[in-house]
């Protein structure tokens, strides 16, 4: 990753140290899931040379062992805690380079193979379903509430070679609600509801998945809508450093087995897939935001269904309830 820096400042210093941070947690934290994933389905794990030169960069990439700052940020993520740790035990170990990697893989392995790694993993993983439920819930409600409903999905980025994108991925936040605003605005009745999830990636830095619900019955065209809101937030939102992608976009929904955007009218098995593809990848974990974004509290926010509303979606669920009893009791 490369930036057009002119000026230096204490605070830019900072924010630099903490990406460069980040960016070895993510690394430690994809390595330890993937083991963990691994070992839970009792395959078979060899150091291959992939697996190889990631450990060594995990290494060679160490911001520093004794930093304050740096272990302080890394044990608040149980992932890159375990990797630090069984980082720290392989370089007392060995101190043969060729042997290195292999040393640090099987104690990774049995750091991430304890109880107290298994342990966390599940508590994350039941507020990862919990997460992904009530979003899936949440949409399900609203197809429940609307003959039709349309899905239009963004993600929301900031240019990553620019410099003041770093400073501007602080309000990512406030940038999205600004956004929710706009559309809000520009649909008005027509809009829904909303789902939204702060994320951190090497390629796109600090990002959001955001997604829209719209009435699908007095809409049309979602790819234009999604290129609309995109347009907004490039030009308007974050000028200069907004960058967006429209997942609306046909070519893109051809990667998936079940369609979870666009418009949406029948609550079938291929509505309930999509759906719950769509809620579990949204929710997925990501330590990273907060230790990136300061003061970030939830990486995770959705709308709420309006009291009206809910009384208006129960009383169709009875109405389902009943038909689906009918049609099971009917005689052959």
């Amino acid at each position: 990753m490369t930036f057009e820096i002119e000026k230096s400042s204490l605070e830019l210093e900072t924010l630099l140290y903490e990406l460069q941070i980040a960016s070895w947690v993510k690394l430690a934290d994809e390595i330890a899931r993937r083991i963990y994933s691994s070992l839970q389905l009792s395959l078979k794990l060899r150091l291959s040379r992939k697996l190889s030169v990631l450990l060594q960069a995990l290494d060679r990439e160490l911001p520093s062992s004794v930093d304050g700052f740096f272990k302080e940020t890394i044990g608040k993520v149980y992932t890159s805690q375990t990797v630090f740790n069984a980082l720290l035990e392989s370089r007392v170990e060995c101190k043969c380079e060729a042997k290195f990697a292999r040393v640090f893989f099987y104690n990774l392995m049995k750091r991430i193979g304890s109880k107290g790694f298994h342990n966390a993993y599940q508590e994350e993983d039941k507020i990862h379903k919990r997460r992904a439920e009530s979003l899936y819930g949440y949409i399900s409600d609203l197809k429940i509430a609307h003959s039709k409903i349309m899905i239009v999905r963004l993600d929301l980025y900031y240019h990553q070679e620019l410099i003041q994108s770093i400073r501007s991925q602080q309000n990512v936040v406030a940038d999205w609600s600004r956004l929710l605003a706009f559309a809000r605005k520009i649909y008005k009745g027509n809009f829904l509801g909303y789902a939204m999830k702060v994320e951190f990636g090497n390629d796109r830095g600090v990002h959001v998945h955001s997604i829209f619900i719209m009435n699908g019955s007095n809409l049309e065209r979602d790819v234009k809508i999604a290129r609309s809101l995109g347009h907004h937030w490039v030009k308007n939102v974050v000028p200069g450093i907004g960058r967006y992608f429209n997942c609306n976009e046909k070519q893109h929904q051809k990667k998936y087995k079940w369609r979870s955007v666009g418009d949406l009218v029948k609550m079938d098995e291929d509505f309930q897939n999509g759906i719950k593809a769509m809620s579990a990848y949204v929710t997925k974990p990501d330590p990273l935001p907060r230790l990136v974004v300061h003061g970030l509290k939830r990486t995770f926010r959705k709308g709420e269904i309006n009291s009206k509303k809910k009384a208006r979606v129960m009383r169709r669920k009875e109405v389902l309830k009943a038909s689906s009893e009918d049609a099971v009791s009917v005689p052959v």
